[in-house]
């Protein structure tokens, strides 16, 4: 008698709480109920989930709820658990908690289905944009092996924090929970954030583009990095310069210039001072300016740049190696362009709007050379000034006096290069790393943020 009872209430429960599907839910319901009847208990009813001990077949062992948008559209919630799980002891001595047709069953679970306004309020989504999580198998979609949507990062999502109850040597049906959430307990979770919008350039140089497109270019130039026109709305427009320098068989930044409404600044990357509108300055705070530096190592210098507090580039200059790395994040809007592309329209694009994505990057950062017409930045002119075309092929008039600088330098096998980089991630600015090192032989720059 109080196994038909169970029964009549496991089925009252099932057409009760899934009232918001009916024209799903009817037959199903008294296809269930008659199975029920039938073979006196179904454990893989919609809305219940029992795991046995040992194998009870098909209708017994590791019976799940089908909580499925054919049965739950909107989701689902456990409403009753039970479990007789004993800590550190394996499954074959845990507690029986229902005996079915024979069944020892070591824990269950009661579904509840979710009206759509039910699932707008629901106090948890491990769905979430920004959570992952992966439980013991048996939450469902909405808990079971959750997974983030980062469709909505536009730039991709970084963990931030991420959680695990594993036990060495241990089966993970015996990992510890490490969060339970609407009586689902989870093994593991990870939390994501959206990255900014980034985009820089440094060491051979290379370059990473808004929206992570990637590319090489070894010349001897002055080129517009990013510009952002003047607006009514804005306090100030803004236009970053690079001078690019080749040495070599290999081009670095050498000064990049910044415009910041009527203010204009330069770093160098011999002995990377900041000059102010052509005085050397430590620090800005300026109208819609902040700057700020930081001696990292004793040749290293971090100079931080904020725009109308929104904005911002990380120029950091290694005067051992002569080399710039530039860094912008932040909310750069729309109309920004230049070598970088902007963050709302990722790509390649020359200076007259062409989609340059599969042309000659020669020609494509050619057409951002800085022209006669443009505004000019750098404190002092170089060749080559337009309309004479970018360099790439030339003599170092330095050469002897960078040779024997170079040599101060360890010169690295690709091996020790691969190592030095080792601590980014893979991907084109990791390879970019070890193409430098092997290039330079600079292992101190290896360490840069740029690269991974």
């Amino acid at each position: 008698m109080i196994l038909k009872f169970d029964i009549a209430i496991l089925d009252l429960l099932f057409a009760i709480t899934c009232y918001n599907a009916p024209y799903v839910i009817a037959s199903k319901s008294l296809h269930h109920s008659r199975r029920a009847i039938q073979g006196k208990f179904d454990p893989a009813s919609t809305i219940t989930a029992y795991n046995a001990r040992s194998d009870c077949g098909p209708r017994g062992q590791n019976a799940g709820a089908d909580i499925r948008q054919r049965f739950c559209p909107h989701g689902a919630v456990v409403v009753k658990e039970d479990t007789g799980r004993i800590t550190d002891k394996p499954v074959s001595e845990w507690n029986t908690v229902a005996i079915i047709d024979g069944c020892e069953y070591v824990y269950y679970r009661v579904y509840e289905c979710l009206s759509e306004t039910e699932s707008m309020k629901y106090p948890f989504d491990p769905s979430s944009t920004l959570a992952q999580y992966t439980d013991r198998g048996i939450c469902g979609p909405r808990g079971n092996g959750a997974q983030a949507d980062l469709s909505q990062c536009i730039y991709g999502g970084t963990v931030v924090k991420e959680v695990n109850g594993s036990i060495p040597g241990a089966h993970w049906n015996q990992w510890d929970i490490v969060t339970t959430i609407n009586g689902c307990g989870y093994l593991r979770y990870w939390i994501f954030e959206c990255r900014d919008s980034a985009a820089g350039g440094g060491g051979d140089p290379h370059f990473s583009a808004f929206g992570g497109i990637s590319f090489s270019w070894q010349g001897h130039c002055d080129s517009i990095l990013a510009m952002i026109p003047g607006q009514k709305n804005a306090k100030s427009g803004l236009e970053i310069q690079i001078r690019t320098k080749k040495v070599r068989h290999w081009s670095t930044i050498d000064v990049v210039a910044v415009k910041v409404g009527r203010h204009v600044l330069e770093i160098g990357s011999n002995e990377g001072k900041l000059l102010l509108n052509g005085n050397e300055v430590e620090s800005v705070n300026k109208d819609s300016l902040i700057v700020s530096s930081t001696r990292i190592k004793e040749r290293i210098i971090l100079y931080k740049f904020v725009f109308d507090e929104d904005k911002n580039l990380e120029v950091k200059v290694n005067t051992r190696s002569e080399m710039i790395f530039v860094s912008l994040s932040g909310n750069y809007p729309k109309d920004t362009f230049g070598l970088l592309g902007s963050p709302h329209r990722p790509g390649l694009f020359a200076r007259g709007g062409s989609d340059m994505i599969d042309e000659d990057i020669n020609a494509f950062v050619e057409s951002w050379q800085v022209r006669d017409d443009d505004t000019q930045l750098f404190q002092t002119t170089r060749e080559p000034q337009f309309p004479a075309k970018c360099l790439y092929n030339m003599v170092d008039k330095k050469g002897k006096t960078r040779s024997r600088r170079l040599k101060e330098i360890h010169e690295i096998t690709a091996e020790e290069a691969n190592a030095a980089c080792d601590i980014h991630s893979r991907g084109p600015l990791k390879t970019f790393c070890v193409e430098d090192m092997i290039a330079t032989g600079d292992f101190e720059s290896a360490q840069d943020e740029f690269y991974g």
